[in-house]
């Protein structure tokens, strides 16, 4: 999958879409997650794969409610679904099909696939009852020390891969269970991948990263995030510091979405988000699987 020549279209959409963008639209993201979910490109306009609940399912690679209504008719069915669909895609398309003769269409969106979209201002302070929690984390760690931020380069691999494999071993993990297969693949051109990285360090220790990447001239995606157990205020520490690093103009955070994983759930919903972003499939009413 050449990821790069789908970039372009992808950024399109995304900084159109601004805020209400899902977190999937960014084609180096799809690259490095390919074995997984099987991304590939057919036709020229279709990014096609499987969700992670096994559907196949495919992303127009232009802005989807101005497809002519047959080649999307056409990929409805060929795949389970169209997805992932923004609010105002869905909103536009409902409108243009509300009236035409087409086969009856089916929309779902699920819980488990919406983005935790967050005002990076909270970040900074933890302001509120809702994330006192979250403050008090930070405010212990600072107290006993504060973690020296660096940002990630090639001479670091060796530290972000110590801490993936701390990570893994604390959370039980085996290889192949988790994430880390695009994670090191990720490492080694970051530049290519438009990912932003920070390493924290504690007397030379690592004991966290995060990886960010760029969506919207607006929204920051947080794609790949690992801290040490044994620090529970790392991970406030370190959104923090990425909040406090991006740009004026970045208003939001996406922490993408949780896949129905009950740990992934709650530690997102601890960081108070303001939105969760619904991604809606669309399928043909009479032919796709039942949706759960």
């Amino acid at each position: 999958m050449a990821f790069e020549s789908a970039q372009p279209a992808l950024r399109a959409m995304a900084s159109d879409l601004g805020a209400d963008c899902p977190s999937d639209l960014h084609a180096a993201n799809l690259f490095l997650f390919r074995r997984a979910h099987d991304y590939r490109i057919e036709a020229g306009q279709w990014l096609c794969g499987k969700t992670y609940d096994g559907q196949s399912h495919a992303m127009a690679m232009r802005d989807l409610p101005g497809l002519e209504p047959d080649r999307l008719i056409k990929a409805l069915e060929q795949y389970d679904c169209l997805y992932p669909i923004p609010d105002p895609w869905r909103i536009d398309l409902q409108q243009r099909f509300k009236h035409a003769d087409c086969p009856a269409l089916s929309w779902h969106t699920n819980p488990d696939d919406a983005d935790y979209l967050y005002w990076r201002e909270q970040f900074i302070d933890y302001r509120g009852p809702k994330l006192r929690k979250r403050r008090a984390q930070m405010m212990q760690l600072l107290a006993f020390q504060t973690p020296t931020a660096s940002p990630i380069d090639s001479s670091d691999r060796s530290l972000v891969l110590q801490t993936i494999d701390r990570w893994m071993q604390q959370k039980g993990k085996r290889s192949g269970e988790a994430d880390e297969e695009a994670l090191i693949e990720a490492l080694e051109d970051l530049d290519r991948y438009e990912l932003n990285g920070t390493l924290f360090s504690i007397k030379k220790q690592p004991i966290g990263f995060v990886m960010s990447q760029r969506l919207s001239p607006a929204v920051e995606v947080v794609r790949f995030a690992k801290g040490d157990d044994d620090f529970p205020g790392i991970y406030p520490y370190m959104f923090h510091d990425l909040a406090r690093r991006l740009p004026r103009q970045v208003r939001w955070l996406n922490f993408e979405q949780d896949m129905g994983l009950a740990n992934f759930r709650q530690a997102k919903r601890s960081y108070s988000p303001c939105s969760l972003l619904k991604k809606w499939r669309l399928r043909l009413a009479d032919r796709a699987p039942a949706m759960r």
